[in-house]
């Protein structure tokens, strides 16, 4: 073995120890956030509903009162949980059947939750790795892939996320490898095992059938005729699958209109320069995420460069006569990708907003850039080039790893440094409603950093607000401006705002000189 061998093993170790480091480091700090909320909500056997009809009530109740709700308890059955998934058809149940499963080992912390998600990231790397020898017959192509991946901003930020996205790399890579090899092999164990990933897929995200659009496009491509042996035997397949992911397809039948409920976010409108932004920063956050706003520079620079890489490591499979595999990876990278921006920019909406969403794209265009860079590697240009962006990818995920949020927490992205004030006086009492589409999740989110001795009044509507509590430390959590209203029509207070937080403190006026005077001196007062 020559000494650049041994170097550059040693970096490949080096950088794979650090990617393991990165995904579990303060995996217990970041802001257990709404979506991760619903998580523990579902998977400990309670829906939305139930908790709103229990706890909306008024009635005063402890910190502990909201936290049984995210925690396995002897009340709480299996089944409980299958009729909790039920409730919300647009996340079938493999993740969450898992998580139900691992909570019964190991509890219900944020950390434990969160830890299921690193696991699967951690398996990624040997499902990369194969997937890309399978495609390439290349070991260096499969390790350059796993050396990107494991400083990957993005995949860092979704192994720590207690959601289905790192388990859905995982099957997403399974089954594109097993789809390769029972394409290209054509021996029934790899078709077999292409359809056992189909369905372990499409069990974990629906959007996993963008991917096999991808495939089928990409078959008749390659096929040149719209009946061969091989397309026999893909669309008996895909049959078996859809007939074993029937059951699901029924429940999205049959509660159609309630997923359309829960999904009807993603048909807001939002600028056209705000999706061309977000479509350049999917792609680069595979690479480089600093972390910097959208109207910083950054934006207009780095993400076009990545997606010219991106298009330059396509020229450079065609030009390399890799026809099928250029294919292969064109179709993964557009047709899933296109198939979420073309309704936002026909219909309008903020499907294409997620980079979540962009998966399948994603993997595809790792493992695009993971060729151009290993084609290239022997020009010194080029050598200078890959560790530039892994040094960039080690600091970005660096900064990820010790940051408290990130721009995938879109909501509940306050609540640490909510609490942070509402924790500093004794025994406060947090006074909420159920108006707003992400207030119940931000609610129990809060519920997680507030000190134990913390009292929450919760309400259905604002109209029941005449029952609050009279207290020296009263604050109204995300209040509208109906809720503020009413609180200064129904009582004598003054509502102080706190800047950037969703937030305001109640001053009882009958009490109006000595609360100031203790506002003032706590350092409660607005800031």
């Amino acid at each position: 073995m020559t000494k650049k061998d041994t170097f550059v093993r040693g970096l490949f170790l080096s950088f794979l120890l650090v990617g393991i480091w990165l995904r579990w480091e303060n995996i217990d700090k970041k802001v257990y956030w709404h979506d991760e909320v619903f998580t523990s909500l579902r998977t400990a056997g309670y829906t939305g509903e139930e908790v709103v009809n229990e706890l909306f009530t008024g009635e005063i109740l402890s910190r502990s009162d909201l936290l049984r709700y995210q925690t396995l308890s002897s009340n709480t059955d299996f089944g409980q949980t299958i009729a909790a998934l039920k409730t919300h058809p647009e996340h079938p149940p493999l993740y969450y059947i898992l998580v139900r499963f691992w909570q019964d080992w190991f509890g219900s912390s944020i950390a434990t939750m969160r830890s299921l998600s690193v696991i699967f990231s951690l398996l990624v790397f040997p499902a990369l790795y194969w997937f890309c020898y399978v495609l390439f017959q290349s070991d260096a192509v499969a390790l350059m892939a796993v050396l990107l991946m494991t400083v990957s901003p993005f995949h860092v930020i979704y192994a720590q996320e207690a959601r289905q996205y790192s388990l859905w790399t995982l099957t997403l890579l399974l089954t594109y490898g097993s789809f390769w090899q029972a394409v290209h092999q054509k021996h029934k164990f790899h078709w077999l095992t292409f359809g056992v990933t189909t369905i372990l897929s499409l069990y974990t995200k629906l959007f996993t059938v963008l991917g096999l659009l991808a495939t089928t496009v990409y078959l008749f491509w390659r096929e040149k005729r719209f009946y061969t042996k091989v397309i026999r035997n893909y669309f008996l397949v895909l049959l078996g699958s859809a007939i074993a992911f029937l059951p699901w397809v029924i429940l999205i039948i049959t509660k159609f209109e309630q997923l359309r409920e829960k999904t009807a976010w993603t048909e807001a409108v939002v600028s056209s320069s705000f999706l061309v932004k977000l479509w350049g920063l999917h792609f680069s956050s595979l690479l480089i995420d600093l972390g910097l706003s959208l109207d910083h520079p950054y934006t207009y620079l780095v993400p076009p460069l990545i997606l010219v890489l991106i298009g330059y490591g396509l020229l450079i499979l065609r030009k390399h006569n890799k026809r099928d595999i250029f294919l292969f990876l064109l179709c993964l990278l557009l047709i899933p990708s296109l198939s979420l921006i073309l309704p936002d920019v026909i219909l309008g909406g903020r499907r294409s907003t997620m980079t979540r969403y962009f998966i399948p794209s994603l993997i595809s265009a790792q493992v695009i850039i993971a060729y151009l860079f290993t084609s290239q590697i022997h020009q010194k240009v080029w050598q200078g080039l890959v560790g530039f962006i892994l040094i960039l990818g080690l600091i970005s995920s660096w900064k990820i790893s010790q940051a408290e949020v990130w721009w995938n927490k879109t909501v509940s992205q306050q609540n640490i440094n909510t609490a942070t004030i509402i924790n500093q006086v004794s025994e406060p009492l947090i006074i909420s409603t159920n108006k707003g589409e992400t207030n119940l999740g931000d609610i129990f989110s809060l519920a997680h950093y507030v000190e134990p001795e913390t009292k929450f009044q919760l309400f259905q509507s604002t109209n029941e607000t005449h029952q609050i509590k009279k207290t020296s430390s009263t604050f109204l959590y995300k209040p509208s401006v109906e809720l503020t209203n009413i609180m200064t029509q129904q009582h004598p207070v003054q509502i102080i705002q706190y800047q950037k937080l969703p937030l305001s403190q109640v001053v009882w006026k009958s009490h109006d000189s000595q609360d100031s005077d203790n506002t003032e001196e706590s350092g409660l007062g607005a800031p």
